[in-house]
């Protein structure tokens, strides 16, 4: 090798460990008492504050949630308590029985990858739940003396929640029932979802042994995501989903 060639191997070295031996940040993890919350879109450091997908908070606090596209905001509710999170602001809106008003954010809600990301210890303490960062584990550890992870969604009320849901966001309109309601698991974007099969009809207005349309849903026991079932491709597209 000539002199020059090694000159300049011996300049490139130091770079080339330095590539190799530097590592990001490990992605952050969340455990509810004790468990980890698994999700596709790991949660994100901005600003020192956690930010998680909306379906984190849905599932693992026990709350409904609503992504509101027109107002660009996401609504939560819990009992008899609402949060209103406009994406971009910082401030979200409270209303319970004893309050109501606005509450300052110190990170605003944003979109990424298509998942609407909120700031998780302001969520977290509104529904009177401790919040704590472990710095050595890259860890938000969430703790609460009730373990908010209950799946609602059976096989009784699957088709009357897919039903409502699809009505109240415009969706479906009046007349459709349900003729086959049954267990089943989708495996979606390599996650893999437990919850039911829901085939809706709608009769023939004229002729009521006509059938004026049929539509396939699933719906997972959450509540969280419903999507539908297209025969011809044999594949799902989302329509509801608290991501």
């Amino acid at each position: 090798m000539k002199k020059t060639d090694r000159r300049k191997w011996l300049w490139l070295l130091p770079l080339l460990i330095f590539a190799l031996a530097f590592k990001g940040p490990k992605d952050v993890t969340i455990y509810m008492n004790g468990e980890i919350i698994s999700t596709d879109q790991p949660p994100v450091i901005k600003n020192s504050r956690t930010f998680v997908p909306v379906r984190v908070i849905a599932e693992n606090l026990g709350a409904q949630v609503f992504y509101l596209k027109d107002e660009k905001a996401v609504s939560i509710e819990k009992g008899d308590k609402l949060i209103y999170i406009p994406i971009g602001k910082k401030e979200m809106r409270i209303s319970t029985t004893e309050m109501a008003g606005p509450v300052p954010l110190d990170g605003p809600a944003f979109i990424k990858n298509n998942r609407t990301m909120l700031p998780l210890r302001a969520i977290a303490e509104m529904f009177d739940m401790d919040v704590a960062w472990d710095e050595a584990a890259r860890a938000v550890r969430i703790s609460s003396p009730d373990h908010y992870l209950k799946p609602y969604v059976n096989v009784e009320n699957a088709a009357a929640e897919v039903i409502d849901r699809l009505m109240k966001m415009g969706l479906l309109d009046e007349g459709y029932y349900a003729t086959d309601t049954r267990p089943v698991t989708v495996d979606e974007k390599n996650l893999k979802e437990e919850g039911f099969f829901v085939a809706l009809r709608k009769d023939n207005p004229v002729d009521k042994n006509l059938v004026d349309h049929l539509c396939y849903f699933f719906i997972n026991k959450t509540g969280t995501v419903i999507m539908e079932y297209n025969p011809l491709t044999d594949g799902y597209e989302e329509v509801v989903a608290v991501n």
